[in-house]
């Protein structure tokens, strides 16, 4: 999809209607990782405790945030 709006730029002519397909399948693709995330915070609700969860959740979120900051940084 990324190499998709690329070649987008590099046209001389970009087409509206190419564009507007790749914004639906972007925030389609975004959708269904979201819906992804639910369903595995859900599922661990199954097996942690409510605390147990609270902190998995802020963890996860922490984490992912010190690894793109890691990644950005070097």
């Amino acid at each position: 999809m990324r190499e998709e709006i690329h070649e987008l730029l590099e046209d001389d002519k970009i087409k509206e209607n190419k564009v507007n397909d790749l914004i639906d399948e972007y925030f389609d693709i975004q959708s269904e990782i979201l819906e992804l995330r639910r369903n595995h915070h859900t599922e661990i609700g199954d097996i942690l405790t409510p605390e147990q969860t609270v902190k998995y959740v802020v963890f996860d979120h922490a984490f992912k945030k010190r690894l793109k900051d890691q990644l950005f940084n070097q």
